[in-house]
């Protein structure tokens, strides 16, 4: 499948909380179609399942922190969510050289962005494209953000209903599904099918931490 220059698709996978058999069954899908994703999670998922990371990564994929617990930041007071974050990153990179932050439910207090930037994660995707209005890129106290532009609610949807949304796909398409639920049903993979449509319209899959570099090349830097 050619890649047409500029067509870049991020897949990312939110483990805060996971259903018997539903992450073994996205990472033989992307197994499968030979796509790499951004895996977001909480450190105490990885206290609780060693090995968690080292599987991850034997597979090719990205590890992004999501704090050290799956608990709302919006909804601690800022002394404790800045806690949370941090250890959640201190624990990880332990582990694995984090770099990319999704917050719980995808509600990041703005106040935080200064201590993501302090410990030094570069791309954070906590914002939803319905908010943002426009899936560009843009960089925010020194922290660059990538907007989810499809949800697994849309995978949900019956094929059908789902072309209308993928019909005219803006040139950068951020996919966030969540390992709590299966996305179909026996016999049905969603994911495969909403991945292979992108690739066969010339889309590049890649992991988030590779969105600083592209946010360069956009903005004419020389990476």
């Amino acid at each position: 499948m050619n890649h047409e220059a500029g067509k870049t698709a991020f897949l990312t996978i939110d483990l805060g909380r996971i259903e018997a058999g539903v992450l073994e069954r996205i990472l033989d899908t992307l197994d499968r179609l030979g796509v790499k994703a951004t895996f977001f999670i909480p450190a105490r998922l990885v206290e609780d399942k060693p090995g968690l990371v080292e599987e991850l990564v034997s597979r090719g994929h990205e590890i992004g922190s999501m704090g050290y617990t799956c608990s709302r930041l919006d909804r601690m007071s800022p002394e404790e969510a800045e806690r949370n974050v941090a250890r959640g990153i201190k624990v990880l990179r332990e582990l694995y050289p984090v770099r990319s932050f999704r917050a719980p439910y995808m509600r990041l207090p703005r106040n935080l962005l200064p201590l993501l930037s302090r410990e030094g994660i570069l791309v954070d995707s906590s914002l939803r494209l319905h908010i943002v209005g426009n899936p560009s890129l843009r960089v925010e106290q020194g922290v660059l953000r990538l907007p989810v532009t499809h949800g697994d609610y849309l995978l949900r949807m019956p094929w059908g209903m789902q072309r209308v949304f993928h019909k005219a796909p803006p040139r950068l398409v951020v996919f966030r599904v969540s390992a709590s639920k299966p996305l179909g049903g026996p016999g049905q993979d969603p994911l495969a099918r909403a991945v292979l449509y992108y690739l066969e319209h010339g889309y590049r899959f890649t992991t988030a931490g590779t969105a600083v570099s592209l946010h360069k090349i956009m903005a004419g830097i020389r990476v």
